[in-house]
C-alpha cells in the first residue's frame, strides 16, 4: 500500500516516523482530551498505536517510533524534527 502508492514515484526515499503513546495514556487522551467514548474507536485505535510500538515496518516499508507519551507539544516538535534532519544524511 505505501510502497505502491502514486506519490512515491517523485521521491528517490521514503521515510516514516510513528507517534506512539501506549495503552494508557492515549486512552486517558481519547477520553480527556477529545471526549472520544465510542469503544470500538478507542479500541481500534489502541490496536493502531500497538501495531506500530510491536512491528517495524508497513508491506517492506520500515519506519522509526517516536514514544510521546511524557513529553509536551513542543518537545515532541523538537524530536520530530531532530529525526527528520537526521534523515538528510
Amino acid at each position: 500500500m505505501l510502497s505502491g502508492a502514486y506519490g512515491t514515484r517523485f521521491f528517490s526515499d521514503i521515510f516514516v516516523l510513528a507517534l506512539t503513546v501506549g495503552e494508557q495514556e492515549l486512552r486517558r487522551r481519547m477520553a480527556e482530551g477529545r471526549g472520544i467514548t465510542d469503544t470500538v474507536w478507542i479500541q481500534s485505535s489502541l490496536d493502531y498505536d500497538r501495531y506500530f510500538r510491536e512491528h517495524d515496518n508497513i508491506e517492506g516499508v520500515p519506519y522509526d517510533t517516536l514514544e510521546v507519551s511524557g513529553l509536551t507539544v513542543e518537545e515532541a516538535a523538537r524530536e520530530v524534527g531532530r529525526w527528520a534532519l537526521s534523515k538528510l544524511s
